[in-house]
């Protein structure tokens, strides 16, 4: 990121998806939606998108997300240890 305006917009949409209880909603999940190469797997419900509301989709018409997780050193188990560290609530 060579701008400011870049940061602030990604720090913007993280404040969202906090505000919205995404990290609450997938954090009893952390173990099941990390994957080996450790990215975080989680969708948001479409319609809700649409209408501005981001809600961690049950069903297959959803917005696919994964995040990458950097750990150090990089393994599972140091990888979920970093998710539940981001996500309030994980065990």
């Amino acid at each position: 990121m060579k701008h400011w305006h870049e940061t602030a917009a990604i720090l913007d949409r993280v404040t969202h998806l906090a505000a919205a209880g995404v990290p609450a909603a997938i954090a009893d999940e952390v173990d099941a939606r990390l994957d080996p190469d450790g990215f975080l797997h989680f969708r948001f419900d479409k319609q809700e998108a649409y209408a501005e509301s981001l809600q961690v989709a049950s069903d297959s018409d959803a917005i696919d997300v994964r995040v990458k997780l950097i750990a150090y050193p990089a393994n599972p188990e140091e990888t979920r240890r970093v998710a539940r560290s981001i996500l309030p609530g994980a065990r």
